[in-house]
């Protein structure tokens, strides 16, 4: 009977973190989406032209990075549970959580600046990195391990691919960088649809 209730909140668990994960991907795709191409709330130069707006994508991006970092905990936490991670990828999924907090943190940060000056720090896009570096660092760090345990390659492979995505958004520039960043927020999309 333990048994059984055990592995129904973890279903529900992995239900949960799978809709985070979604959640994030979308987020951070419709944010993108709409900020760079379809209606800017800026103009190169940094320069707000639409502050509402600016607060509705910034505001998106922090959900959903918000969103993420209970979610990594949590599967962490699943996996440690049936012992079926390696401790180096629950490091991984540690440090990606970690990450996926700066990013939270970047944008509540952001939306403050611009709210109360008008416009946005951009010193400020050095947590935006950090935070996409941890990202990237735990979540080769828990792919691999994941890969390696063969419980879920699948998942192992998609964390993988995201971040590869990254790099590549952090290595190339525009149109590629786009495209990659896209590519980024997919494979969350799909991680979460895998959990």
């Amino acid at each position: 009977m333990n048994e059984r209730i055990r592995l129904q909140q973890e279903r529900r668990a992995t239900q949960w973190i799978g809709a985070a994960a979604i959640a994030y991907g979308l987020l951070f795709s419709l944010s993108n989406l709409f900020s760079e191409f379809l209606l800017p709330a800026e103009r190169p130069s940094g320069e707000i032209t639409r502050l509402g707006l600016f607060v509705v994508y910034v505001g998106a991006y922090g959900l959903g990075a918000f969103a993420l970092v209970p979610a990594l905990r949590a599967l962490d936490r699943v996996y440690r549970e049936r012992g079926t991670i390696a401790r180096a990828g629950s490091i991984g999924l540690r440090v990606a959580a970690a990450g996926a907090a700066l990013h939270a943190l970047f944008a509540l940060l952001y939306l403050v600046t611009a709210a109360a000056t008008g416009e946005a720090a951009e010193a400020l896009f050095l947590v935006f990195a950090l935070g996409f570096l941890l990202l990237i660092a735990g979540s080769i760090t828990a792919a691999v391990s994941i890969i390696r345990v063969r419980v879920e390659p699948l998942l192992g492979a998609l964390l993988l691919g995201t971040a590869v995505a990254a790099v590549v958004t952090i290595a190339t520039p525009a149109p590629i960088h786009d495209a990659a960043l896209f590519l980024f927020a997919g494979g969350w999309i799909a991680i979460g649809l895998v959990l």
